[in-house]
């Protein structure tokens, strides 16, 4: 019961946490993609990682546009794998709300994008050369 009561209580305050929400989590979708595509496959695993972000961020995917970010993920995931052009279509639209990013400074941007790169590279379990030479790789991009 009181469960319930801060599911509803959280859901009119949506409005005021919106950009917040949105932009978390685009950020750690973004970097979930790059982690389990770091080393060029997806296993089964990391699939279902996706899926648990999916469940994690059902309040800001149930508002629009981003049931439409939900379709793309759910059709992607249909075959149990998520290949390239998949990808790519997913971190576009995550590229549309992150761009002209007021709401956080490109520093805090990172550091979510770097969360989501590295539970997407440990939600194998296995790391290996080709996940840590990708890791070495965005870190020194940024």
């Amino acid at each position: 019961m009181a469960a319930e009561h801060v599911k509803q209580d959280s859901k009119i305050y949506f409005m005021f946490t919106k950009p917040q929400r949105v932009t978390t989590a685009m950020h750690s979708l973004e970097g979930l993609l790059k982690g389990i595509a770091i080393d060029g496959e997806i296993s089964t695993g990391e699939v279902d990682t996706l899926k648990i972000w999916l469940e994690d961020n059902q309040d800001v995917l149930e508002h629009d546009p981003f049931q439409e970010l939900k379709t793309l993920i759910d059709g992607a995931l249909e075959d149990g794998r998520i290949d390239e052009d998949e990808k790519q279509d997913i971190l576009w639209f995550c590229d549309k709300f992150t761009t002209s990013d007021n709401y956080y400074s490109a520093i805090i941007s990172d550091i979510q994008r770097l969360h989501g790169i590295l539970g997407g590279i440990i939600s194998d379990n296995i790391i290996d050369k080709k996940e840590l030479d990708g890791l070495r790789s965005w870190l020194d991009e940024h």
